[in-house]
């Protein structure tokens, strides 16, 4: 069956999904509405014992299940072999069984072809918590594992509000730790004309953003970070702390396993994330791990970087692209 849990945020209608339904169910849908988050998940819902709550009980969420519709696709195991192209199309690509199911369900029988394509394009669409392309936050710092592409991602950034939109940018590096940190980030800041700041503790970050306050933008290039190691977790956040004004965006390859993904944004929510940014999207070759951490990550993915060209090779993220990525690997 199809439940929908509504909450002020995903994370939270995730929650109550998880709460009510069990952990193993499988997000179909998630839309956001004038300040709420809506969450459709596939699953079956148990019995509750003697006094136990409804999720429309807790957060003020509200679930509503539907009637399964009349055809059902069957139950894929992992070594069910795919009965149709679109089926195959979607595990070659990495998607899991129970994912494929959802998707496809009600779209196979006696479809026109194209009008199947359009509406698998619809539903991973809606799986994508995309941002708007607004502008920029005029700090915004990345986050994110090492060798996820940070430093890159910020020089994409700034060449872009340099020279597409002229504006005065500057950087601010705290990875004093990594073996020419501090130069590579210069040899861009040279090639932007822009001044660049070193800050190796959160007082000292205070005075270099105060020094760039005539600066239009300020990217804040951090050092990568193990998310297991919750000592240097803790001195990343401080830096936050002390700079509320600074906005973080958290980093994360599309190369890395669901597991790995799913703990960096779990661990790495202790800095004030405000959206998602995925990386290498040109050298992943599977998107079933990526659309099962969008399908549930609580922030909104920003950018996605697709080589190593500065500035050309970040894109907005856009959703029907993004559905047309994980179809057939490329955006466009």
């Amino acid at each position: 069956m199809i439940f929908r849990f509504q909450a002020p945020s995903i994370s939270e209608a995730l929650q109550l999904a998880r709460a009510e339904i069990g952990p193993d169910c499988v997000v179909v849908e998630v839309t956001r509405d004038q300040g709420s988050a809506l969450v459709a998940v596939e699953g079956e819902l148990p019995r509750h014992g003697a006094g136990g709550a409804s999720a429309a009980q807790w957060s003020g969420g509200a679930a509503t299940a539907l009637a399964p519709p009349p055809r059902q696709l069957r139950a894929l195991s992992p070594a069910a072999e795919p009965t149709c192209p679109l089926e195959r199309q979607l595990r070659l690509r990495g998607l899991r069984p129970g994912r494929v199911e959802a998707l496809l369900r009600g779209l196979l029988p006696n479809r026109d072809p194209a009008w199947r394509m359009a509406q698998l394009e619809r539903r991973l669409a809606l799986l994508v918590p995309s941002a708007e392309a607004t502008s920029t936050p005029r700090t915004l710092a990345l986050v994110g594992p090492t060798g996820a592409g940070k430093t890159t991602t910020i020089a994409k950034l700034a060449a872009e509000a340099k020279l597409d939109r002229g504006l005065e940018v500057g950087f601010v590096t705290i990875d004093l730790f990594r073996v020419a940190a501090v130069d590579q980030l210069q040899a861009y800041a040279n090639l932007l004309d822009a001044p660049l700041e070193t800050a190796s503790n959160p007082q000292e970050l205070v005075q270099a953003l105060r020094r760039l306050r005539g600066c239009q933008q300020v990217f804040v290039d951090t050092a990568g970070q193990s998310p297991l190691d919750d000592a240097r977790l803790s001195e990343l956040a401080a830096f936050f702390s002390a700079s509320p004004e600074v906005e973080a965006a958290l980093v994360l390859p599309a190369t890395a396993q669901h597991s790995q993904l799913e703990v960096a944004l779990e661990r790495f929510s202790a800095c004030p994330l405000a959206s998602l940014i995925v990386s290498k999207l040109d050298e992943s070759v599977s998107a079933g791990d990526l659309v099962e951490l969008l399908a549930q990550a609580p922030v909104p993915l920003r950018w996605v970087t697709t080589g190593q060209r500065v500035p050309e090779d970040i894109e907005d993220a856009r959703p029907r692209p993004l559905a047309r990525w994980i179809l057939n690997g490329r955006l466009a």
